[in-house]
Parts: C-alpha cells; structure tokens; sequence
C-alpha cells in the first residue's frame, strides 16, 4: 500500500482519537475509560475508514479489492509500523499529540486481534486521559455518525414546502419571447408603431420561463397568466416569421397533445424567432391600461410644488401657473411622422425564393420585354428579377436588373419629350399600364426610377391636379409644328390651333390664350388616357399610395432631375489603400486622377466618339456623371437599395481595370500607366462608351 494511503489512514484514525479527548482536561495514565469503550462497534467505524482508503488505492493502482486489503493483518501491522516510525519524528513537546496516536496504535492492533488468529501483543499503550465516560460515549456516537456508510435518500423524503422530493429528477427551464397579436387574420408582424399600441394594451413582446417538462395545459395557463386578455377568446395560434423574410408570418403546425414546451423549444424549428400568438374567433380589445393618478414614478413641479405622476408631468407643465392674461405655451413640438413605405419592406414584398426569369436580346429589348410582362402572370409580379442578356456574360446580382430596367425606360415608346406619349394600340394592350406596374417594380428593386417626366405630370400622379404647365417654355412642347405656330401665329396654323381647343379669331389679345391652349394640349390633355393608365399600373403593391404619402420620393423616382454631382459620387466610391507606404502613394495618385475625372464630367467639358455597333455610324457624345453612373452600376443615378461602393488598386496584375456593377466596385490595375492623368481619363472614357452593361465591364 502506497504512503499516500498510509498517510490518509493515520489523519483518520488521528482524527478518531481526538475526539475521544476533552481539551479543557489533562491527560493521565489511566487508560481504563478507553479501554472500556473502544468496543467493537467503535472498532468498525474505524475500520469502514480503512476500507474507503482501500477502495481509493484499487481506484489509482489497481490493488487487490478492498474487502481483502480489510481483513488482512498485514494491512493493520503496516498501519501500526507506520505511525510508531512517524511518532519518533514529532517534537516531544507535543504531548497531548503523542499520548493519542499511542491510543490509535493501540486500538489499531486490539482490531488485528478480532479479524485474525494472528496476535501482535506488541502494543503498549498508557492513557493518560482525565476525559469522563460520558463525553467519551457522546464522542463515539458522533464519531458512528460521521464513519456510518452512505444511506441514499428516503423516498418518503419531503422539501421545505410539503411536496415530495424526488432527486433523480432535475428541473429544467425554458424561456422565450412571446408577442400577440390583435386581430384574428393578422399575418405580418407588427411594425413600430403597433407595437407600441400593444405594449399599451398589455400585449406587447415579454420574456416568458416556463418549465420544460410540463404539458399544453400548464403552457396555455401561463400564457394566460401573462396575457389575461386571451382568457375567453375562443383560442389561439401560435405563429413564427417565414423563411427569408422578416415580417411574413406562418402557423406553427399544432402537435397531436397541443402546444407544448417541449415540442416549442426542440422540436417547431422556433429558434430565437418571436413567438407570436394570435386569437382565433375574436380580435383582442387593444385599449389601453388605464392608470390611478398615483402610478409610477412622481416628480415635483417647480412651479406649484405638487407631486406629479411623470407620465402626466409634460401636460401638467404646458399649463402649470398660467393665468387667464397669460398666454397658453405652444405645446411641445412632435417628431415628423416618418411614413414605412413599401421600399423600406422591399424584402418583404416581393418573393425572394422564386425569381422572375427575363431573357432578353439587348438589341431587341424594348419588344422582348414588353412581351414577356404582357404574357406574366399575376404571381410573378410578386417576385424579384433575374435578368439575363442573351449572348453576353454575367449573373444577376442586381446590376443587370438595374440596368434592364435603365434601357427599358429610356428606350419604351411609352414615355416621349419627357411626358407620356398617345398610342392607341399601346392603350389597348395595356402598355401604360404595364409600364406603370414596372416602374413600381423598379422602385422595390432599388432603381433609382425613370426620372423622365415633367413636373407637372408627377403633380397630377401625387395630387391629381397640375400647375405651372403655362410656364413651360414654348421650346418643351416637342412638336415642332405647334412651337412654329406659336411663334408665328399666322393664319394658316387656325387649323391646328381649332385642334387644341381654340377655336376663337387669333388677335392681339387672345395670342396669349392660344399659347395656353396650345400648351395645355401638348403638355396634358393631349395624354390623359395614357396616364391615367399609367397611374393605374402605379397601385402595384400599394406603390401609389406611398408615392401619395410621400411626395419628395414620388418627385425623386419619376420627375427629371440633374444628374448626381461629383461630390456625392466621391462619398460613394470609398477607396481601399494598402498598408505599404509606397504603394499608397501610387494609390493616393490614382484617387486623384478619378477625383478630376469626375469634376471635368460634372461640368460638361468632356465628350468622345461614339460608334453604333449594328448601324456603323458614330457621333460625338458630351459626357456626363449619369453616363459614368450607368457603366459603373448599371443606371444613372445612385440606387436606393445600396449605400456605398468601393475602390480597389493591384498593383501586380497586367489585367485591364475591371468594374462591378452588382457590387459597384472599381479594381484599377496598371497603376504605373494610369498615374499619368491623360492615360487615366481614356481609360475611364473606354469603359463607358464601351460599356456594355454585363456584370463585368472591362476597360480596354
């Protein structure tokens, strides 16, 4: 046996034999009271310390089994051996110490006798104790108590409270967030403000703890518990956000026993989602709580001393003090009602899982496209674009939607001289209408919109009335018959002026009425038909009525407007610099160069030739940040859908610039060439003349 147990068999047989002793009295040599009650009994405690030791030393040294380590003498002897060798290496002074490990020895070897027919006699032990028969008794009780062998607990065993207690069975919690609903067909989650709403009426979101192995019944009434209005309505469903989508909610499909906790917290796929729970056969009462004057948190008034409840502290201020000759404090200005639009829903809008396949022919676009939205049927106008450019490379990620939809406004007879043209066959089949429906679309995939309609039309689409249209220069008319005969005026344009409604002798006083009619017929009434449907195909997933709401965004996506300044393009674009010092100066260059590229394009001083690639023929093209715009992410102005792009530098490669237009981002390479600003700005004027509206435009 190993000295680490021989050491842990004295401490406990040290320990035994201390007990025995009174500390207030003195030893003696009359060890009669030890003797007397060092029975058998005692003896088995001692000797159950002994086996646990044993066992301790089979566990770490794969000894002999403790049952026989116990009833061998030779385990005794050795224990014996051991502390008479260690009681020679204890200071002598220590005589109460010595006197006791003697009586351990001593009852250590009266054991040997009982177990075996061996007897060591050995052993001579003189007990010097004054300690009474009766503290010994009462210490060999505690000393049975403290070696007795381990009891499990008792199954008739109860806890503080009376209910029974069951060890093998541990209590586990589960804890989530809840929110219900108002309405029995509600199926979107609540926005900001109707959260706000059912906060007030004691349904807002709260964290729930449950115990996990309780059944339906016990969730139901905790349910109750913290919502008392659900008590009575009929039943409830609990519901969870769709996949891919963070306001569409779904039914959590009811298991055979109900709603348990169990089956919410492994088994319905709830995740960290918001629980959300909605009534039935009843809507919820969404009134609000109604408070005593003495709720919450009170403040005193500075002006009347009174102690006021703070919820009530900003009324009571307004008003605090004032006499009939004082004049009432305005009251405290409100935030701007910021409206939720559907763009800010974009996601939940439209359908991200399905997409809507558009092949097209860039040469054949406008035709194409207008077929494929003739032929789509309802539930495509619920999903996003998935543009591909027959015969050209790329995958949409955005920039082929942005630019598709660029190309289709710009190019569809729909639109003409900046107001809507009239077309009979376009209005029979429903192409202004269908151009209204893609306009909405193009909102909601983040395209900045046509941008090619007068004020005054985007007027009649907000607010149903026009202004300003004789205001209008006679130039924008777009008929160059009626600004010729507005300008001369001479008698044989009666004929087209009876056509715009003017039917009165042409005089020095009614020339200025003929312009109006003119104008007003040209500019409006000539295309009401049209826009009407155009308005129409505007209503697509309630795009209409946000446009109406919101009337800066209406002018924003729809009416002309000046092209993005060179500032705001530089705040786009931020560029990424290397950690090398020479290399970020090379950068810090070529940032230069596309800095003064885009002031030299803000203030028209740059044009280039442009070749038609089907018909051959070329033309000088002045420059502008919208024609940049367009090569670099796909439309002409900055979409609504992203905040930033980037720019990149490599300064190892020998490829040709590259540009992003999914994730607009410039990678400029070549850098030793492009640091001189000449080489720079015909690299820039290759890659949009020569763009060609693909995810990657290479500058050549």
């Amino acid at each position: 046996m190993a000295n680490r147990e021989l050491l842990s068999l004295l401490c406990v047989a040290s320990l035994t034999l201390l007990m025995h002793a009174a500390p207030s009295q003195s030893v003696t040599d009359d060890n009669a009271v030890l003797k007397e009650n060092m029975d058998r009994t005692d003896l088995t405690a001692l000797l159950n310390s002994v086996a646990f030791f044993a066992l301790v030393d089979k566990i770490y040294e794969n000894t002999e089994s403790w049952e026989t380590l116990l009833f061998k003498t030779v385990v005794i002897n050795r224990i014996t051996e051991w502390i008479k060798v260690l009681m020679e290496f204890i200071d002598m002074s220590q005589q109460r110490a010595l006197e006791l490990l003697r009586q351990a020895a001593a009852a250590l070897e009266r054991g040997n006798s009982t177990t075996s027919s061996t007897s060591n006699t050995d052993t001579a032990t003189t007990a010097n104790t004054s300690q009474s028969a009766t503290s010994t008794s009462r210490t060999m009780a505690a000393v049975r108590n403290i070696f007795a062998p381990y009891q499990p607990y008792s199954a008739n065993r109860t806890g503080a409270r009376g209910r029974r207690f069951n060890p093998t069975q541990a209590r586990s919690f589960w804890t989530h967030r809840f929110c219900v609903l108002g309405k029995t067909s509600d199926n979107v989650a609540p926005t900001r403000e109707e959260k706000d709403r059912l906060y007030k009426a004691n349904l807002g979101e709260k964290k729930i703890s449950f115990e996990k192995n309780d059944d339906a019944t016990y969730l139901k009434s905790q349910l109750e518990e913290q919502y008392p209005k659900l008590s009575g309505i009929g039943g409830f469903e609990l519901l969870r956000t769709q996949a891919r989508s963070r306001c569409d909610l779904e039914v959590i499909s009811v298991p055979p026993g109900g709603y348990t906790v169990n089956f919410l917290s492994n088994q319905s796929n709830l995740g960290q989602a918001v629980c959300y729970i909605r009534p039935i056969q009843n809507n919820l009462s969404l009134e609000g709580q109604e408070f005593t004057d003495d709720d919450g948190i009170q403040e005193e008034c500075i002006r009347c001393h009174m102690m006021i409840p703070l919820r009530l502290l900003r009324e009571h201020a307004v008003t605090c003090g004032v006499t009939e000759e004082d004049e009432v404090l305005p009251p405290f200005p409100k935030k701007r009602n910021v409206i939720q639009t559907p763009v800010c829903q974009f996601a939940c809008t439209l359908n991200g899982e399905k997409l809507w396949d558009i092949s097209v022919i860039r040469r054949m676009l406008v035709q194409q496209a207008m077929e494929e939205i003739e032929q789509a049927p309802e539930e495509e106008w619920n999903r996003k674009f998935c543009i591909t450019f027959i015969g050209e490379e790329g995958l949409d990620s955005g920039g082929l939607t942005r630019e598709f939809l660029t190309l289709l406004y710009d190019h569809s007879p729909v639109f003409e001289n900046s107001v809507l043209s009239f077309d009979a066959q376009l209005l029979e089949k429903k192409h202004y209408f269908l151009m209204g429906q893609m306009v909405t679309m193009g909102i909601l995939s983040g395209h900045p919109g046509p941008r090619n309609l007068m004020k005054h039309v985007v007027d009649y689409i907000v607010s149903g009335r026009t202004t300003g249209i004789t205001d209008i220069p006679v130039d924008q008319l777009g008929r160059l018959d009626a600004v010729s005969a507005i300008q001369e005026m001479i008698e044989k344009y009666g004929d087209l002026l009876e056509a715009c409604g003017f039917r009165k002798v042409l005089s020095v006083e009614s020339r200025q009425n003929a312009v109006s009619a003119m104008k007003s017929y040209y500019l409006f009434n000539r295309f009401i038909p049209s826009l009407l449907q155009f308005v129409e195909g505007l209503k697509l997933h309630g795009m209409l009525d946000m446009l109406r709401k919101c009337p800066e965004k209406a002018y924003s996506y729809l009416m002309q407007t000046e092209h993005v300044d060179s500032l705001t393009i530089k705040g786009f674009f931020k560029p990424v610099f290397s950690s090398d010092k020479a290399e970020k100066e090379d950068e810090e260059v070529i940032l230069c160069n596309f800095h003064q590229f885009l002031k030299k394009l803000e203030r028209g001083k740059m044009s280039c030739i442009s070749i038609d690639a089907e018909t051959g023929s070329s033309s000088e093209v002045n420059l502008n940040t919208g024609h940049l715009l367009q090569a670099l992410i796909g439309c002409p102005a900055l979409p609504s859908c992203i905040t930033e792009g980037i720019i990149t530098f490599d300064h190892k490669s020998d490829y040709l610039t590259t540009v992003n237009t999914c994730a607009p981002s410039i990678n400029f390479s070549k850098l030793s060439v492009i640091k001189n600003y000449s080489s720079f700005e015909e690299l820039m004027k290759n890659i949009i003349v020569g763009s060609y509206g693909f995810g990657q435009i290479y500058g050549r």
